[in-house]
């Protein structure tokens, strides 16, 4: 039987293959499961922001997120938005997505993570909110019941006033979407409208309440501590013209999710297995890549030997085809490669090639990262980065390779490669880089990505979120690759 989905990356967050066994085993790692990577790839069609906390553990969420409230900690947790459950502070954690919508009308959705939904205390989600999330409307979320209003923050004190409440709440691995349209809000679970509520208080509908986001909670019941549901993943869309294809989108998931648990303990047997024949393109020419599962930058043939040209004036010219294809980064400079996904499939690893020339000293630090592109504006979102590796970058003209979180792809998406090298004092010196000289085509406006190659200057560290307009372009293209 073949696999829903390729193999995800085996990440042993505690330690151990113990842990790593149990987790699977339990589902505590599920939220990156067949089901989900489904229900998260199609709930993502046209959205503005996406966000499925698929890295590496972290006491704080990371990608841009703006947080703030009391209790427990809220971070990334089992590839999930959750709190620490290890502890019994009770309190409203909140965080503020970084990505303005650029509408009044818009909506955010969640995927609930599998890792148990509690009675005791509801995740949230907002809309319309203003910069700081002091006034919100929210939908509060709950096992047994789901709560539609308006409501108000000051410092750690909440207040929610209810508009209509649902006497259903939701289960592991449900969509909830919020959707503002108009003074009309609507609560969709798995693509069927539970609420629908028509606003008369007046609340505000300008652009100075288009931010978004989302809370979890930590409080007692009698007493035993709860622990709001965890986040698989979060979605913000502009607009409303997309909604019905999410909305259907959303249903034709939840029913591959329920279909999948039926072959779930099968699933995660194979999914530890190597790939069968049929699961490996055969359409990739080897002048392209030699490796048929990778996508890189450009093909791998065009890195041939530059020509070398001497003489001239009272001299005849004379030339040889001897210089080394590659160039060496400045200093704080990002630089950037983009790639577009060609089929749907997972990413688990990243990769670059040295140059010959010019190797000189050990950089200062040496990062690479992994960022998403928003096709409706250009900007990225990073996905994960890889701390300092410069002492794995210690040979010339060889393709270095990373392990990284697997990351799911629809064909269509475009990811980019980021390369950060810091080398400001003597002794130190950026490491090349195997490339191809463009003649940077200028692209129609309003397409993204506007090159191959681009790079923004003056960084000590790689952003979680780049705006298009920050990013320049340069007359190199970088031998990238995810695989």
């Amino acid at each position: 039987m073949k696999r829903l989905i390729p193999p995800p990356e085996v990440m042993p967050i505690f330690g151990g293959f113990v842990d790593t066994f149990l987790k699977s085993l339990f589902g505590i790692t599920s939220a990156h499961g067949s089901a989900i990577a489904q229900l998260e790839s199609r709930l993502a069609t046209g959205a503005s922001y996406v966000d499925n906390f698929n890295r590496k553990e972290s006491n704080m969420l990371g990608n841009g997120w703006i947080q703030g409230g009391s209790g427990q900690g809220l971070g990334v947790i089992d590839f999930a938005a959750r709190l620490d459950n290890h502890g019994i502070s009770p309190g409203i954690r909140y965080a503020i997505c970084p990505q303005l919508m650029s509408e009044d009308n818009h909506s955010v959705a969640s995927i609930v993570n599998p890792a148990g939904v509690m009675d005791g205390c509801p995740t949230a989600l907002f809309v319309r909110a203003n910069a700081d999330l002091t006034e919100f409307v929210y939908v509060n979320i709950w096992k047994r019941s789901i709560q539609l209003g308006r409501g108000t923050r000051s410092g750690d004190t909440w207040k929610f006033n209810d508009w209509k409440t649902y006497a259903k709440g939701v289960q592991e691995s449900d969509t909830v979407e919020l959707v503002a349209e108009g003074t009309t809000y609507r609560v969709i679970v798995n693509r069927t409208s539970v609420i629908e509520h028509t606003d008369t208080t007046g609340y505000p509908i300008d652009a100075t309440h288009r931010t978004v986001g989302f809370s979890s909670e930590t409080r007692f019941q009698g007493i035993i501590p709860n622990y709001s549901w965890g986040l698989a993943s979060f979605v913000a869309r502009s607009g409303m013209g997309h909604l019905s294809t999410a909305q259907a989108a959303a249903s034709e998931a939840q029913v591959t999710a329920r279909s999948a648990q039926t072959v779930a303990t099968y699933a995660q047997t194979t999914a530890n297995g190597k790939p069968n024949f049929s699961d490996i393109p055969t359409n990739i020419p080897l002048w392209q890549n030699i490796n048929a599962v990778d996508d890189p930058t450009f093909p791998m043939s065009q890195l041939v030997m530059w020509t070398s040209v001497s003489g001239g004036y009272n001299a005849p010219a004379t030339g040889d085809e001897a210089r080394e294809p590659d160039y060496t980064p400045r200093t704080r400079f990002l630089e950037l490669g983009f790639i577009r996904a060609t089929r749907d499939r997972s990413y688990s690893t990243v990769g670059m090639i040295t140059g010959r020339g010019g190797w000189g000293f050990d950089p200062q630090s040496f990062t690479v990262a992994v960022f998403k592109m928003d096709p409706g504006n250009g900007n990225l979102s990073k996905i994960w980065d890889s701390g300092d590796v410069k002492s794995q970058i210690t040979t010339s003209g060889t393709q270095f390779r990373l392990t990284m979180p697997t990351i799911k792809a629809k064909q269509g998406d475009v990811f980019v490669v980021g390369v950060l090298q810091i080398s400001p004092m003597p002794g130190t010196s950026n490491r090349p880089l195997a490339c191809v000289h463009q003649s940077q085509p200028a692209q129609p406006a309003g397409v993204f990505p506007r090159n191959i190659y681009g790079y923004v200057k003056d960084l000590d560290t790689i952003p979680d979120f780049i705006r298009a307009s920050d990013i320049q372009q340069g007359i190199w293209i970088p031998w990238f690759v995810l695989g």
